[in-house]
């Protein structure tokens, strides 16, 4: 799924850092767009989630993704 200008324009509204971004995709599976951000001083994913998507299915992957930030792997 490539994202619209508009998409683009509305994750640069939100987060004002990412205005010099390179969006690159990854190999898509499942019901979500995942893309690697690249600026000027970080790189960073983006998951974008679908609609059929639930609360706890998105608040259990931010759970394990803090569980492994603090792991320090």
């Amino acid at each position: 799924m490539e994202l619209s200008e508009l998409e683009k324009q509305i994750i640069v509204n939100s987060w004002s850092f990412l205005t010099e971004m390179i969006l690159q995709p990854t190999m898509q599976r499942g019901n979500h767009t995942t893309y690697f951000v690249h600026t000027p001083t970080n790189q960073f994913v983006l998951k974008i989630y679908s609609t059929t998507t639930a609360n706890s299915q998105i608040e259990y992957e931010h759970s394990l993704l803090v569980f492994l930030q603090q792991a320090l792997l």
